[in-house]
């Protein structure tokens, strides 16, 4: 994958004689080059936050920012000369940057710190500008500040892409490498590997798309079962089916019943088996127990191999008969009354009238 590369600007602002040291860089908001650029974009911008944005992006290098003569690093680059021999003017760090937006400045300003030379070169008035180089993106605003000049040209022209400089003299930008770790960790989950900093052959990147799209066509394939089960779920046969929550209500309303029938048969069980004489009355509570936890049917079991015991039941105790009533207004005779009627030569049934008129 090859990096891109962003316009390079190179902007040139009038030094002026300021008693705290601070040269303005770049103008707040919208601005050009004095020679008409950029040409590419309708116009460069910058505000706090961009300003702040490039302020960091210095402070991450760790190192100082240049400040050379009449782009000489740019040009040197160009041309395949050595930029290790360019002379500097002077340097300046994070610390050494700062945005300003009051009544008398506005933009992003800079403190160098001049070499002596230099320092008495802009006294004497021998340079005029200070020139700011810095990529920016297709809505012009600057990614990141590359270095700046001394120089009397109001615009230096002809130095507009990055692609012209030597990558010793500038750094490429870090977005594309972002993008490149970006879709080696995207080939990674598709199942191919890709070293750092190469790009996927022919066959790497037809099977990655060989591999996505197997996984858009399951998830079409997935989101078609879904949509069918759903079709399905709405055209339940209702005799055929009942909801869950009707029938966890019927399952708990018969485990209620049958657990009352249960009892109910239980106690009738041990009534029974009490008036068969099988049960005294102190084992009630026991065997009520006792069928509720080992069920009725072993209860029962139980009641029937008992033997019956005669005086616990009520309906076998005897009943004594009394005695056939004599008939009504006869007088029961003994054996001596009964001798006496024969003695009087009257009938037995006689004596006994006499006997009750007495």
């Amino acid at each position: 994958m090859k990096a891109t590369l962003h316009p390079i600007a190179v902007l040139t602002a009038q030094l002026t004689q300021a008693a705290d040291g601070w040269q303005q860089l770049l103008p707040k908001g919208e601005f050009r080059s004095r020679d008409g650029s950029p040409t590419d974009v309708p116009h460069w911008f910058i505000d706090e936050a961009i300003a702040n944005r490039l302020i960091e992006g210095v402070r991450a290098l760790k190192q100082d920012v240049l400040v050379d003569y009449d782009h000489e690093t740019i040009i040197k680059a160009k041309n395949g000369i050595d930029a290790g021999k360019v002379v500097a003017a002077g340097w300046f760090s994070a610390d050494e940057m700062k945005w300003f937006d009051d009544e008398q400045r506005q933009g992003l300003f800079v403190k160098p710190r001049w070499t002596p030379k230099a320092y008495q070169q802009i006294k004497d008035g021998e340079f005029a500008f200070l020139s700011a180089v810095f990529p920016y993106d297709g809505n012009g605003i600057p990614l990141e500040l590359r270095m700046a000049a001394l120089t009397n040209d109001p615009g230096v022209t002809g130095m507009q892409r990055l692609a012209v400089l030597s990558a010793h003299s500038l750094s490429q930008p870090k977005e594309e490498t972002r993008m490149n770790k970006l879709l080696q960790e995207l080939l990674k989950k598709l199942g191919i590997e890709l070293a750092d900093g190469a790009e996927p052959s022919e066959e790497q990147a037809n099977n990655a798309k060989t591999a996505l799209d197997a996984l858009i066509s399951g998830k079409a394939d997935a989101e078609a079962q879904v949509a069918t089960l759903n079709a399905k779920m709405t055209t339940v046969d209702l005799s055929q089916y009942v909801p869950k929550a009707t029938y966890d209500a019927t399952v708990s309303q018969l485990a209620v019943l049958s657990a009352q029938n249960t009892e109910n048969g239980i106690a009738q069980a041990i009534d029974k088996a009490r008036n068969e004489g099988r049960v005294l009355a102190c084992e009630a509570d026991y065997l009520t127990q006792f069928g509720k936890q080992q069920g009725l049917a072993a209860l029962n079991a139980m009641l029937e191999s008992r033997q019956p015991i005669a005086v616990l039941s009520a309906t076998q105790t005897s009943q004594m008969q009394p005695p056939a009533e004599a008939e009504k207004g006869l007088a029961v005779l003994s054996a001596a009354d009964k001798e006496a009627a024969k003695l009087l030569g009257i009938s037995e049934e006689d004596f006994a009238k006499q006997k009750e008129t007495e």
